[in-house]
């Protein structure tokens, strides 16, 4: 609890540092410059004793802020994006950091788009699993929803057809996976990764490629992408007494489709990945439907159900979702404060419920956002990878302030 005092300090200046702030936009002849972003203080609560020796116990709190530098040349045809990351945690100094998850330079001509410098991409389109979403590391330290990624360097360049969209990233320097160690909650017993290890000294710096085609047709939405490079995903491997982080490299193909017709959205996912052990493939396939304004209130329920399945062998790379069903409602209020719910619950079809999430935000204020996240893990079969997350059932808890 050291930094306890320290992190309040540092909470009450920024946000009153950010106060004259808010919307800070300077234009002239030439350019436009925005600076917004947010200020977050974040308590994460875990009911259940540690599973593992040196685990802290009880509440947990953090002070993140997220500024945003946006510059726009007066011509349109120029960019300069920077979003650094800072997080400030109580009791975890494995989860204090610094990182750029922006920063990049942006070139337009009409239907040409060319991006070089650290960025962030999304891909997908399921709610339980983003399986096409390959090209920046997933952020551990954050959670375990893989909803959090870190900035990749990378040139990408977009050309826009009549035919559909283009996309080119070429990347390099790999970012390792940043797996909690041994004071972290929401973690297996593996506690310190002694080192990381590719195929060979210099895979790390290696550029890596990765080539993606989407379009509109009629009611469908449509993405297809090949990638050559490093696995985000970390094999751990024990010897000789320590713990090795093994990074392959493979080739994906990827499919991401989604059919919209009105209230009802059928979504798809899947991957072919060579590289990873035997080749294998997997995919997340079901559908949302949204009942708007239920009975005559301003209050729309969507209803959502997936299927998730994954071929490799488990024996040798573990996964969570090998052969799940994913059951959620997501509830919107449509109010003044955009409050809204999305509750969910994984259940593995040979063993039953594994998982339960909750969120719920709303806008308290114009400025102020609350956040209400809860995940419940069940499964206690030890050859499960989910069961090293029996005893780390967490409640969080976070107030934003947007400037």
């Amino acid at each position: 609890m050291k930094l306890l005092p320290q992190i309040f300090l540092v909470s009450f200046i920024s946000i009153t540092a950010s106060l004259p702030l808010a919307a800070t936009q300077v234009t002239n002849d030439h350019n436009e410059l925005n600076i917004t972003g947010s200020i977050s203080i974040n308590s994460r609560y875990f009911p259940e004793p540690a599973a593992w020796a040196s685990q802290l116990e009880g509440n947990q709190i953090s002070i993140s802020a997220e500024p945003e530098l946006n510059w726009l040349a007066c011509n349109q045809d120029c960019k300069i994006q920077v979003m650094p990351s800072l997080r400030l945690d109580s009791r975890d100094n494995d989860r204090n950091k610094f990182d750029l998850k922006e920063a990049y330079l942006k070139y337009s001509d009409n239907d040409l788009h060319l991006t070089l410098g650290i960025n962030q991409v999304f891909w997908g389109v399921t709610e339980s699993r983003h399986l096409v979403n390959i090209i920046n590391q997933i952020d551990a330290h954050e959670d375990v929803t893989e909803e959090s990624f870190l900035g990749q360097f990378m040139l990408q360049a977009n050309k826009q057809l009549d035919i559909g969209e283009f996309s080119f990233i070429i990347m390099t320097g790999f970012r390792e996976r940043a797996l909690p160690e041994s004071q972290g909650r929401l973690r297996s017993n593996v506690t310190t990764i002694n080192h990381a290890r590719y195929q060979s000294n210099s895979e790390q710096w290696r550029p890596e490629l990765a080539l993606r085609y989407s379009h509109f047709i009629g009611d469908f939405d449509l993405g297809v992408h090949y990638f050559n490079g490093i696995n985000r995903e970390p094999s751990i491997l024990y010897a000789n007494n320590e713990y090795t982080a093994f990074y392959s490299n493979i080739n994906q193909l990827g499919l991401d489709l989604q059919y919209t017709d009105e209230a009802l959205l059928l979504k798809f996912e899947g991957i072919l990945r060579e590289g990873q052990g035997k080749t294998f493939s997997a995919y997340v396939a079901g559908f949302e439907y949204t009942f708007y304004q239920l009975k005559d209130s301003d209050i729309d329920v969507g209803l959502l159900i997936e299927k998730l399945k994954d071929h490799r062998d488990k024996s040798v790379y573990p996964t969570v979702f090998n052969n799940d069903i994913f059951i959620g409602s997501r509830i919107a209020l449509n109010d003044f404060d955009n409050t809204s719910a999305l509750i969910g619950a994984y259940v593995d079809r040979d063993k039953g419920l594994s998982t339960v999430r909750a969120e719920f935000e709303s806008r308290i204020s114009e400025s102020w956002k609350l956040t209400i996240e809860g995940q419940w893990f069940i499964e206690e079969d030890p050859q499960e990878v989910v069961s090293a997350y029996k005893n780390d059932s967490f409640i969080n808890i976070e107030l934003s302030y947007y400037f």
